[in-house]
């Protein structure tokens, strides 16, 4: 398990039930209202037992609760009596502003818990979704057997949170025996789902680096598919903790056959996300573990700089006067959210390596690991000309010899935090401010921890 840092890691999940509460609309008003009117909604048929196939509908806003101008759609289906004991397991694509949704049952004498999660989709599935498109909302959901009873009907409706013209709703619903743990593994291979093209998924993913795998120009099918499905796994395996702790999973990687001359690569495809030199790497290596030593003859003889475009890796290494690809190696993290947005200097973070990079007219002047938070050491790879840095709502202000004064500022540009900094870790008084400037709380920070 690593640690990243916790000021810019912490999130917090809201179930979309709670997204809409009680003051903008009545609920107990809302439910009577659908089950009083149940035609409304397009029924789901289970003809082939407890698999749906794949439903089209196009939704049809009906305004419910009127003096609250909400305007619902929806699906009904009903629990086949052969599928007593099964969990439901249902995918969804939505318009991005239809993406607030829940179930009830038909019966208002009937209680149920509903759902409580979901596993949000990151390929695009055959039969279900088109390539590259925009602004829609996808996810797989799973209900517990506990909560359904064969024979009942059931209403999943959703909501419109804004106005917009695209209908087109997908649904696959089906019925299939609990798991231990849904995953996006075994929910796929419960609604048979099957992935689009490789191709088609490196799209999706806005992925460089995977489409310079897929030139054949370059390398072998076979090796690009192999790398792409590692970055789908890996992303899949990532998991993310409260208190800024994650756990990640990268892949053992085969070196590439072919061997493509890096240079073509690069003219074709551009500089990369981020590079990382044989001996910034190995500087890295003895400041996370000092006791390792010198590294082996054999890496110290054979240098490889690491080029990174995205989820992807590329292991270059000198070999005569030409510089070669040996090896493209995956990981769950996307490099190219290290890019910066315009020309003005700034400074960007990628959490799960720990890593801050700064910019001036879009070329790195500063390398940073661990920094800023505690506990632990900073490893201040390249140091920053002083100045300021922005990065959204934020500041960071160098003023020399590790001291920095980072500030965050509101949307109307009001000042709400600042802390200090000293050996590159938050030391010193940190203060929070209300709208009009005056002190809102103060804390006391010694090498990156609350002191």
């Amino acid at each position: 398990m690593n640690r990243i840092p916790l000021f810019f890691s912490c999130a917090f999940l809201f179930l979309l039930e709670s997204r809409v509460n009680a003051r903008e609309w009545d609920m107990e008003k809302f439910y009577a209202q659908i089950r009083s009117t149940p035609d409304i909604f397009t029924e789901i048929p289970f003809e082939n037992g407890q698999q749906s196939d794949v439903i089209r509908l196009r939704l049809h806003p009906v305004k419910l609760v009127s003096e609250e101008g909400q305007r619902f759609d929806g699906l009904q289906f009903t629990v086949p009596r052969s599928a007593k004991g099964m969990d439901l397991v249902w995918y969804f694509n939505a318009p991005a502003n239809w993406a607030h949704w829940y179930i009830l049952p038909l019966a208002a004498d009937e209680e149920m818990q509903g759902f409580r999660n979901w596993i949000p989709a990151d390929v695009l599935y055959r039969d279900v979704d088109l390539p590259q498109e925009a602004d829609r909302f996808r996810t797989l959901q799973t209900l517990d057997s506990e909560n359904l009873v064969p024979g009942h009907t059931y209403i999943i409706w959703f909501r419109e949170t804004q106005a917009g013209e695209d209908l087109d709703l997908r649904v696959k619903l089906c019925f299939s025996k609990p798991e231990e743990d849904w995953t996006h593994k075994n929910a796929e291979a419960a609604l048979a789902l099957e992935w689009q093209s490789l191709d088609i998924q490196a799209a999706h993913l806005e992925s460089r680096g995977g489409k310079m795998l897929l030139d054949p120009a370059f390398f072998e099918k076979n090796y690009a598919e192999t790398q792409i499905k590692s970055v789908i796994s890996e992303r899949r395996m990532t998991q993310q903790f409260p208190g800024g702790f994650f756990v990640t999973m990268e892949t053992a990687t085969p070196p590439c056959r072919t061997r493509p001359d890096f240079h073509e690569l690069q003219k074709k495809y551009g500089p990369a996300d981020f590079i990382e030199t044989a001996t910034q790497k190995r500087a890295r290596a003895l400041f996370d573990d000092p006791d390792r030593g010198q590294v082996d003859e054999a890496e110290d003889a054979n240098p490889v700089d690491t080029h990174y475009y995205d989820y992807f890796a590329f292991e270059v290494q000198k070999i005569g006067d030409e510089k070669i690809v040996t090896r493209v190696r995956t990981q769950a993290v996307n490099f190219s959210a290290l890019q910066p947005a315009g020309d003005e200097p700034t400074f960007e973070i990628l959490g799960m390596k720990n890593l801050t990079v700064f910019y001036r007219k879009r070329k790195e002047v500063g390398r940073a690991y661990y920094f800023m938070e505690g506990p632990g050491d900073v490893l201040l790879m390249t140091e920053p000309p002083p100045g300021v840095y922005q990065r959204k709502n934020e500041t960071l202000a160098y003023l020399g010899q590790e001291k920095w004064l980072l500030q965050s500022w509101s949307n109307d540009h009001k000042l709400y935090r600042e802390i200090p900094l000293a050996g590159n870790q938050w030391s010193g008084s940190a203060k929070g401010y209300y709208e009009d400037g005056t002190l809102r709380w103060e804390a006391h920070y010694l090498k990156g921890e609350l002191n």
